[in-house]
């Protein structure tokens, strides 16, 4: 092919990849993406936090106030671990002053080197009556 015949097939070739490349790489699709992806939910996000005259926003600030308060005063005791064959059950007790036991979570932050690389997080569990929380988290040994 030759000439004009060539530029022809060459024009026609181009036509047809930006009729179907177009939509895929136009502003108006990425617009419309961006939007739904981003701005839709952010706005979504944004009008939930903001209900009842922002009650949301407001609990946050009073539970980063309350912890504030009482993390000076907060610690762990009495740490143990019960190991057997297949894994290791950690206690702590964990005193949290006059902190609401729902305002915290204590976990057991594993370092994940033999656990297919990435860190492993196991949250503690249980109460006493002294407000104080015997915690328990079980820690598996990796398979060898």
């Amino acid at each position: 092919m030759k000439g004009p015949a060539r530029l022809s097939y060459r024009l026609a070739k181009m036509r047809e990849s930006m009729a179907r490349l177009t939509p895929e790489f136009s502003a108006s699709r990425t617009v419309r993406q961006y939007a739904g992806n981003y701005y839709l939910p952010a706005a979504k996000a944004y009008a939930e936090r903001s209900k009842d005259n922002g009650s949301a926003a407001a609990a946050i600030v009073n539970w980063q106030r309350q912890v504030a308060e009482h993390w000076p005063r907060l610690r762990l005791d009495d740490l143990r671990v019960d190991s057997g064959a297949d894994r290791h059950v950690f206690h702590v007790r964990a005193y949290l002053d006059e902190l609401d036991t729902a305002a915290v979570r204590v976990e057991l932050y594993a370092d994940g080197l033999a656990i297919r690389g990435r860190p492993s997080r196991f949250p503690f569990t249980g109460e006493n009556s002294d407000r104080s929380v015997l915690s328990s988290a079980k820690r598996f040994k990796p398979a060898e």
